[in-house]
């Protein structure tokens, strides 16, 4: 289903200044085409039947790229990821690249056909260790051979960064998942991606998350960013005075404010 598409992209140009981000679940396969000045120029997604195995995933992701002619042009940079609770953050002093997926299990259960990726992030002094699916990943290699894999919670930490405040925190909703990171006194705090089932469940975990670092309701900036919709909106409002929407502002003008908030990580520029 095509999202959004910038009338001056010519479908035959060249795309080797370009960059590819996109995301894979059980739900489908969403992407934003992004030109060299990280504008969003594309946002196409190809949704999925239910999927019962990381095989069924592979299998549909070929059929897209045999139908979807974006997903195999050439590109400065493609970054995919694969949204989970499968992710934890180890200090970098502890870190031992053949135990992490034994440290990744005490956190979660993994499949068997999961493997494990990594990031340095020297500014704190760690390293984010997440899970990806192998037989989507390897599918996905064939016709993105330079593919990168990453994490939407490393993006999160990332875009709160960058924010003002001392005491901020960012929440990023999706369809079974929470993002929560929190920065006290412009120091990492948390970072937690949580299953949900319904948006209370990630405002719960929100307001566990407050009573345990002594967080005040109008102490600290809350962003938010992707499926939060009108009423989610308003009840964040009626909890928290300082809130805020995170997002591209050249995004927001070229797509319209409800989307660019929706697919907001997806056309984030990460060729830096």
């Amino acid at each position: 289903m095509l999202i959004f598409r910038d009338t001056n992209l010519n479908t035959l140009r060249q795309t080797d200044t370009y960059c590819l981000t996109a995301q894979v679940d059980a739900t489908g396969l969403s992407y934003a085409v992004l030109d060299e000045q990280g504008i969003c120029r594309l946002v196409q997604t190809h949704p999925f039947s239910l999927m019962t195995s990381y095989n069924d995933l592979a299998q549909k992701l070929n059929t897209v790229f045999r139908e979807d002619e974006w997903l195999t042009k050439t590109y400065r940079a493609s970054r995919w990821s694969f949204p989970s609770n499968k992710a934890m953050l180890i200090p970098e002093s502890l870190f031992d690249a053949e135990k992490l997926c034994a440290c990744l299990r005490y956190a979660v259960p993994l499949d068997e056909l999961d493997e494990i990726h990594y990031q340095h992030l020297p500014a704190y002094e760690a390293v984010f260790v997440f899970a990806a699916p192998s037989p989507p990943v390897n599918e996905i290699l064939k016709c993105q051979p330079e593919a990168q894999f990453i994490h939407p919670q490393k993006q999160l930490l990332s875009l709160l960064a960058a924010q003002e405040g001392d005491n901020r925190i960012a929440l990023h909703m999706s369809r079974e998942l929470v993002g929560i990171a929190i920065f006290v006194e412009n120091k990492l705090a948390l970072s937690n991606t949580c299953p949900v089932i319904a948006f209370t469940d990630a405002l719960y975990n929100l307001l566990m998350a407050l009573r345990a670092f002594h967080l005040t309701q109008d102490s600290f900036t809350l962003y938010y960013t992707g499926q939060v919709d009108d009423a989610d909106e308003e009840l964040l409002r009626r909890y928290f005075p300082n809130l805020r929407c995170l997002y591209n502002n050249h995004n927001y003008i070229q797509m319209g404010r409800s989307r660019a908030i929706m697919y907001h990580l997806l056309t984030e520029s990460l060729c830096e």
